[in-house]
């Protein structure tokens, strides 16, 4: 049988303090960096164009510069997730425009 954990570092350290033998029983942990700036960016360009959504090279720098103004415990503690919210963000932003205009012309 083989069990897959997956969380933040803090959280899974003290998890696997509740039982003295469980840290023995999880011998192999992986840790992964937090993206850089550079990746968040282009998981955004990859999430956005999957929503039919495309980023000219004026709003990718500002998205850029948004991100490389953010503290890095927020990236730290987002991650990828921090990207894919700003494109579902931009997306019920768009929606509600369309949806405005839409309501404008009746």
């Amino acid at each position: 049988c083989v069990f897959i954990l997956a969380g933040y570092q803090v959280p899974m350290d003290e998890f696997l303090l509740q039982n003295e033998g469980l840290k023995r029983r999880v011998p192999y942990r992986f840790e992964f960096k937090p993206y850089t700036h550079e990746e968040l960016m282009k998981i955004v360009k990859i999430y956005a164009k999957s929503q039919k959504l495309t980023l000219d090279e004026k709003e990718a720098k500002g998205v850029l510069s948004q991100l490389k103004s953010m503290g890095k415990k927020t990236i730290e503690s987002r991650n990828a997730s921090l990207a894919i919210s700003w494109v579902q963000g931009a997306r019920r932003e768009i929606d509600s425009r369309v949806s405005f205009e839409e309501a404008s012309e009746n």
